[in-house]
Formats: structure tokens, C-alpha cells, sequence
């Protein structure tokens, strides 16, 4: 799938999970998430990508199969994998930073 592609489809993913969930809280934190994950989905990285699709669609298995506590565990797994990824994005920059500046 090209990354653009991905990028649209993350984001659908998560509204509709927020929406779905009828939840005013959680759409409005993933309201004021948006811009930090849209910049990160600009990080093109195809394992990200696969691992990504692969937490959704543990997530949307989880859903259809009416299991709200196996949900619940793969959507906090997803966003625990997802935080980890943004550190190591986030770690990259600074090394990268502290490169640039001591040359």
C-alpha cells in the first residue's frame, strides 16, 4: 500500500474507532492529537506501516467479534506500540539534531 494511502486510512481508522465509541472524551483527545500524528504519518517507514495495519486489524477482529475487553487490550496495545514508535522518531531527530550542531 502506498504511504499516502496509509496515512488517509490511519486516520479514518481512528475517527471511526473514536466515533464508534460514542466516547466525547476520547474523540476530543484524538482531536488534539491530530497534528502531531498527521506529522508523524509524513515519517514514511513501511515496517511502521505493516505493524500498523497489523495492530488495526487486530483491533477491527476484536470488533467484530463483539469482544469489548479484546478491544480494549489490542486498541491500548496499539497505542502503547504506537507511542514507542513516535520515541524512537522523536530520538532519531535529537541524534540527528546533535549531529548537525557539532559540525
Amino acid at each position: 500500500m502506498a504511504y499516502g494511502a496509509f496515512g488517509l486510512r490511519d486516520a479514518a481508522f481512528h475517527d471511526l474507532v473514536a466515533l464508534s465509541a460514542e466516547n466525547q472524551v476520547i474523540r476530543e483527545a484524538l482531536a488534539r492529537l491530530h497534528s502531531h500524528v498527521h506529522l508523524f504519518r509524513l515519517h514514511h517507514d513501511t515496517q511502521v506501516t505493516h505493524s500498523a495495519m497489523a495492530e488495526h486489524e487486530e483491533v477491527v477482529a476484536a470488533i467484530a467479534a463483539r469482544d469489548p475487553d479484546a478491544a480494549a487490550y489490542a486498541m491500548r496495545r496499539h497505542i502503547l506500540r504506537s507511542g514507542e514508535r513516535f520515541r524512537r522518531l522523536f530520538d532519531e531527530v535529537k541524534g540527528a539534531d546533535r549531529i548537525t550542531v557539532e559540525a
